[in-house]
């Protein structure tokens, strides 16, 4: 495995921070004089399999000379591949399972991802070894995957992967049928869940084609299809999805690789793609405004369509979508999505007052031409917001997890890091005017409908939806234009 080390000033600071607590917990009447620290210009950011545990610093600090850990790629005992990146000193270890059985991938048989998702969380609470092990157990289904989540202490890592298999085996019919009720009300859950809401509607309205769903734009299983989906249909499909070979494991924390995985030099296959339409490019921007009466707050999102995440220009664009960031308040936090086939999505989301919704949508709405000193900034934020992930366990193993998913390999992160930074001002501003512009974007507001849609129509046209009934339209509102001053 290779060694990764840290930055000069991230070594400073551990160093005094550790003397500092040793200090404060070891009073004495005679102050010492601090002991010079030791040479560490050659030091390993993590030591090596051999070195003892206790002895390990903690994992890896934020820094702009940080990147993604190197992985150790391998095999389970299941026969499932797994790349396994060593954080020695935390106690604990994330695992995550990645399958291909999104909702992209359900095809006619609408909400199948979350029904299975709901079939293997009720067997985790049903395990007696899980629930003796402590451990933290999180089943999700989103657009591109079914994923699992597990979390625990180091020392439980062998325990767990032994009954993993049988907790994350495909679920039979009548395991399904006994779980139905409960997907349905999961379902019903999701849709009024204010951000499921709005991410929804924001990629139905991205995705929108003009006589066909796109499969990325199925986020919500309806709970109507939940109801009467055949069984066995969707157990067929589980089988199809949840096979050892079919899953793609990353597994980050407290283990070392050469004790939980056979070591392989190759990277596993990528999942196969089925293709997809474009969809068509818009004359304006758009604005969906999901209603959830009683709510008092606004949940945004403010999205565009990328480039494939395989097409060299892909990384420009996602650079230059930094430009539109909204100023705070509130803060806006990135929302984009990589995907197995087609665009990527890149967004940005925001929770406000229902009376401060107006200016924070402006702001995402407007036309954008940073000069030149801003767009050193907006580089800076391309190249560096990743790495707000990776000051833990569980971000290093969903950064790794996203890129997995997209069939990419961990060069592929610092790759990007690389061409943000290097980007020049004519390409991100041409990205911006292009394939960014305002008539490409769209706003996705999940707010109480009689609070904020006027402040919304002031923008432009509204159209509101009903996330109970599959996002279905309500009303149209025309866009507000001000009188004029007589």
């Amino acid at each position: 495995m290779r060694l990764t080390t840290l930055s000069g000033a991230a070594r400073s600071a551990l160093c005094c921070g550790a003397l500092l607590r040793l200090a404060a917990c070891h009073p004495s009447a005679e102050p010492k004089p601090t002991p010079p620290a030791p040479p560490l210009a050659a030091e390993p950011r993590y030591p090596p399999p051999s070195a003892p545990r206790e002895a390990a610093p903690p994992p890896a600090g934020l820094s702009p000379e940080s990147a993604l850990p190197m992985a150790t790629l391998g095999r389970l005992a299941s026969g499932s591949p797994v790349a396994v990146v060593e954080l020695p000193g935390s106690g604990i270890f994330t695992a995550r399972w990645h399958f291909p059985l999104g909702t992209a991938d359900e095809g006619a048989t609408r909400g199948a991802s979350e029904w299975v998702a709901q079939c293997l969380t009720e067997r985790a609470r049903a395990s007696k070894q899980l629930d003796a092990l402590g451990a933290k157990f999180v089943v999700t289904s989103d657009i591109g995957a079914l994923r699992v989540a597990l979390q625990a202490r180091a020392d439980d890592v062998d325990a767990l992967l032994k009954i993993m298999p049988t907790l994350l085996a495909s679920p039979s019919a009548s395991e399904l049928e006994r779980a139905r009720a409960a997907a349905v009300a999961t379902a019903r859950r999701r849709a009024s869940s204010a951000a499921v809401a709005a991410r929804a509607a924001l990629l139905r309205e991205l995705f929108d084609l003009p006589t066909a769903r796109h499969p990325h734009a199925n986020l919500l299983a309806p709970p109507d299809a939940l109801q009467h989906a055949p069984a066995k249909d969707v157990a067929l499909l589980a089988r199809q999805a949840l096979g050892a070979s079919n899953a793609r494991v990353v597994i980050a924390g407290d283990v070392r690789a050469h004790a939980i995985s056979q070591p392989t030099s190759d990277a596993p296959a990528p999942w196969p793609t089925r293709g997809a339409p474009s969809p068509l490019p818009a004359s304006e921007a758009r604005i969906v405004l999901v209603d959830l009466p009683g709510s008092v707050r606004a949940t945004s999102l403010c999205g565009a369509l990328g480039r494939p995440s395989t097409d060299p220009r892909a990384t420009i664009a996602r650079a230059a979508w930094f430009a539109v960031e909204p100023p705070p308040p509130p803060s806006a936090t990135w929302a984009g999505q990589r995907f197995r086939v087609g665009p990527e999505l890149l967004a940005f989301a925001g929770e406000t007052e229902p009376a401060a919704l107006g200016s924070w949508a402006a702001s995402c709405l407007r036309h954008n031409s940073p000069h030149s000193a801003e767009w050193e900034s907006v580089r800076a934020r391309a190249r560096d917001a990743s790495l707000l992930s990776l000051d833990s366990a569980a971000g290093v193993a969903e950064s790794y997890g996203a890129l997995v998913e997209a069939g990419l390999g961990e060069a592929h992160y610092e790759a990007e890091r690389t061409q943000a930074r290097d980007a020049g001002d004519a390409a991100l501003a041409a990205a911006l005017t292009v394939d960014l512009a305002p008539a490409r974007r769209v706003l996705a507001v999940a707010a109480d409908a009689g609070a904020v849609s006027a402040a919304l129509q002031a923008l432009g046209p509204v159209v509101i939806v009903d996330p109970a009934r599959d996002l279905a339209v309500v009303r149209r509102l025309p866009r507000l234009v001000a009188a004029r001053a007589e």
